[in-house]
């Protein structure tokens, strides 16, 4: 059984590197592709936006059920949404995005929290 993703930031160059790479790798079914409401590439499908081949998953801001781990690249502003998001749904995540505030404090108690059992990698600096 494949590692079920959610790639946050998919339209971004990291995100579609992320993408490329889940395809290729073949350990993941990606079942989610999330932007920002009004992102231009809404509507488009996630592999071919990522240069990785279809993969009938179209880009878009709500969020799929039943995800095993979150990769999130994209912006601070949309950090805290994610984090939401794996909070509720006991969803592991690495979290790429730079530039996070000290009073998203959400984000620290999440990787606080669950760190440690959930073997969530932090990757901010």
């Amino acid at each position: 059984m494949k590692t079920k993703l959610v790639i946050v930031g998919c339209a971004g160059r990291m995100g579609k590197r992320i993408t490329a790479l889940a395809v290729e790798s073949g350990r993941f079914e990606i079942i989610g592709a999330i932007e920002k409401k009004g992102h231009p590439d809404l509507g488009k499908d996630a592999g071919l936006a990522a240069s990785a081949g279809q993969l009938n998953i179209n880009i878009d801001y709500t969020w799929p059920q039943n995800a095993d781990v979150v990769i999130d690249f994209s912006q601070p502003e949309a950090a805290d949404k994610t984090v939401n998001y794996c909070v509720d749904n006991q969803t592991a995540l690495v979290l790429g995005t730079t530039g996070l505030t000290v009073e998203q404090k959400i984000i620290n108690n999440y990787l606080n929290d669950f760190n440690s059992y959930r073997g969530i990698l932090d990757l901010r600096l």
